[in-house]
């Protein structure tokens, strides 16, 4: 069956050590709905799937919906949730993310030691939500001692100026992040700006060397500002930027 995770090259063979019951209760009604988001992709009920970064790898679909006849069933359900312990990357396209989903968010940031990728393309996020998922990706790195995420794919997840802050200003240690389809406008990419030189402040500029940013409303005005914002990233060596509106 297809899942919504992509285990590490090195440890497909390996047996997965099992997790405590009281943390797959926790974990279990996030994977099952990572399934069921997979599977209204297989059916073309949702959003076309991301296109931010031709590095992306191709979106897993298929698998089935709980219930369904074929599809996903408890065991594998729980069988995945103990495999999330040597994923490299997990898909939480197309959810919509609550308050149990950034539990198990926070857990897999600081305890799966092989993740680099986390896919929330299409998914809606609170504001709330999104601020504790980024300082959630800073302490995996701060207090955790885990090697930072490498791509955070957020593609059309209607994120405003307001999320976007929380976002630039948390030190996450990103290598690439895709933020195309949101609308920011130029208040988005103030803050944005405003978040990078805070952290170029603290003396820890943002590691980013891919920012995506296509399609977001963005203004002369706004472009300007987060353009030099941007130029304090020393490892930065590629913007995408079509779509907008700077002049």
């Amino acid at each position: 069956h297809h899942s919504p995770l992509h285990i590490h090259p090195s440890l497909i063979d390996e047996p997965v050590p099992p997790l405590a019951p009281a943390v797959v209760a926790q974990l279990r009604p996030t994977m099952r709905k990572m399934f069921d988001a997979m599977l209204a992709r297989d059916l073309g009920q949702s959003s076309t799937s991301s296109t931010t970064s031709p590095s992306s790898p191709p979106v897993a679909i298929g698998g089935g919906g709980i219930g369904d006849v074929g599809g996903v069933d408890e065991r594998t359900i729980e069988r995945e949730v103990h495999k999330l312990q040597f994923a490299q990357s997990v898909m939480l396209s197309g959810v919509t993310i609550d308050g149990a989903d950034v539990v198990a968010i926070e857990w897999m940031l600081a305890h799966c030691e092989h993740l680099d990728q986390f896919f929330f393309d299409h998914a809606t996020i609170p504001p709330a939500h999104l601020r504790a998922i980024a300082r959630a990706l800073a302490r995996r790195r701060e207090a955790c001692g885990l090697r930072p995420i490498q791509h955070v794919y957020l593609t059309d997840c209607a994120i405003g100026p307001e999320a976007v802050e929380h976002l630039a200003s948390a030190h996450m240690g990103l290598d690439q992040i895709s933020l195309g389809r949101n609308p920011l406008g130029d208040e988005g990419a103030r803050r944005l700006a405003r978040g990078i030189r805070e952290q170029v402040k603290r003396g820890q500029p943002p590691a980013l060397t891919y920012v995506g940013l296509s399609n977001c409303g963005i203004g002369l005005v706004g472009a300007a500002e987060l353009g030099r914002a941007l130029a304090k990233c020393e490892r930065l060596s590629r913007v995408v930027f079509f779509g907008n509106q700077p002049g």
